[in-house]
Order: structure tokens, then sequence, then C-alpha cells
């Protein structure tokens, strides 16, 4: 019922009858067993710099995914979350799939 309502009221003219269920976006799982993102500098080339693996809910993590990325390719001594690059590390992704 208060799906039918919602939909009423932001969607106009949608028929609510007929659906057989809803549910919200999933976090989907991401390609590692430990479902955590994959960034950081590609081992073997440095100016490569790879940010992957976000699953349905990545976009709200842009921001700072971004400036993770940016923190990477600027080559800061000191990043703002020093434990994202061995958490979020390229090489743990490529160990899991050999």
């Amino acid at each position: 019922a208060k799906c039918d309502e919602f939909v009423s009221v932001h969607f106009p003219g949608l028929r609510t009858d007929g659906y057989a269920h809803h549910i919200r976006c999933l976090y989907t799982q991401t390609t590692l067993a430990d479902e955590d993102f994959i960034v950081g500098k590609f081992p073997g080339d440095v100016d490569i710099v790879v940010a992957c693996g976000f699953g349905g809910e990545g976009f709200k993590f842009g921001p700072a995914i971004g400036e993770f990325v940016t923190e990477l390719l600027l080559e800061e001594a000191k990043p703002t979350v020093p434990a994202a690059v061995h958490r979020f590390r390229v090489a743990r992704a490529l160990s899991e799939r050999s």
C-alpha cells in the first residue's frame, strides 16, 4: 500500500496494479570474495590507476573514491585514509584470480 501511494504521488499516471513485488537497489557483489572495491595503482605500471568493483550502490562512494584516486595520481605522501591504500589494492584482485 505504501509503495502504491508513493508511486501515485511521485509518478502520476503510472499504474500501480499488477506488479509482482518490489525491492530497493541491492548492493550487488563485486568480483572479489571480500566484496571490497578495487582501487589503486596497477602493479607493473604506476601510471595506471584502477577504480572498479563498486557494485550496485557504488555511486554513493564517488566523492571519496575520487579523492583517493586523485591522491594516488598526485602521489600524496600521506593519503587522507592511509588504510585504503592496502585495503583496496589491485594486487589482491590479481592474486585471487590466479
